[in-house]
Parts: structure tokens; C-alpha cells; sequence
């Protein structure tokens, strides 16, 4: 399987780095729990990656949440029930998905006051920002590349 081939191009980062789903639509819910991932300069002198808890509350356009993290976190990921589990319960909550990435963070204030930062999400208001459209001819490329198994469309 030339896919778990060291020496060649075509190996799968994600098959040593493992993959995160996303939400496709209908990603701006009026709060959400998710983990900020990112690497903030002005923590670790953004040699390390920093991990952030945060009750998330949208504004219709946007996630607002309070965070200490500076600039060298944007882009990073928002991830809702981040890491693995093992639940044998009947009911697994309102949203029992785990990994799936809702956005990345996108601004922040400078300043050390206020500490806050924001998130757009992956569909933005209803919607509006066509994601899938964004999404599958990527997925269309990779597949041409690295084979049907390499992403599902949607």
C-alpha cells in the first residue's frame, strides 16, 4: 500500500496525525462549549500549542469568547467534544459528536484588555458562507490525487 510508504509523496499526513470532522452547516448556534487550539506568542513564545476551554456566545455573525491568547492564534481550531471517549449511555447529550471543528479563530484585541477574542464559524449565518462550495472542489482535487477514500463530498 504505497499510502503507508514513508518515502512516497502521496502518504496521508493525517494517517500519523489522525483528522478532525467539521460542521458543514449550521455552525452558528447561540452558545456552544468548544477547545481553542493555537499557538499565542505570548505564550511559550508561541512555540507550543495551547489548548482553551470557553463557553462560546454568538453575536448572529460570529462566536465572541474570552480568552488570554494573543496573536499567533488565529487560525486555529475551535473543536467541540475534543478528544476520544467512551460513553455506553443511552442519551449522549444534545451533541454527541466528537473532534468536529466549528471554525478558526479570525480576531482578537491587541491590547491585554479586553481579553477577547473571535471565531467565525464554518457555515456563518445561515449559511451565508457556502462552505460546501469552498470545500468540494478540494475535496474533488485531493481525490484526484490520493484516491476516492481521501475526503467525502458533500
Amino acid at each position: 500500500n504505497n499510502r503507508n510508504n514513508s518515502a512516497n509523496p502521496t502518504n496521508e499526513m493525517g494517517a500519523a496525525t489522525g483528522w478532525y470532522g467539521f460542521c458543514l452547516s449550521f455552525c452558528l448556534q447561540p452558545y456552544f462549549s468548544l477547545t481553542q487550539l493555537g499557538y499565542p506568542g505570548n505564550y511559550y513564545g508561541g512555540n507550543n500549542m495551547t489548548k482553551s476551554e470557553h463557553l462560546y456566545v454568538s453575536d448572529g455573525r460570529d462566536y465572541i469568547y474570552g480568552s488570554g491568547m494573543r496573536g499567533g492564534s488565529s487560525g486555529g481550531p475551535h473543536i467541540a467534544n475534543l478528544g476520544e471517549l467512551s460513553d455506553s449511555a443511552t442519551d449522549q447529550g444534545q451533541w454527541p459528536y466528537r473532534n468536529v471543528v466549528f471554525g478558526a479563530t479570525s480576531w482578537g484585541y491587541i491590547s491585554e484588555e479586553p481579553k477577547i477574542q473571535g471565531m467565525s464559524s464554518l457555515s456563518g449565518p445561515n449559511n451565508a458562507y457556502l462552505f460546501r462550495d469552498l470545500y468540494n472542489p478540494a475535496c474533488n482535487t485531493a481525490q484526484a490525487i490520493h484516491g476516492a477514500g481521501s475526503c467525502p463530498l458533500y
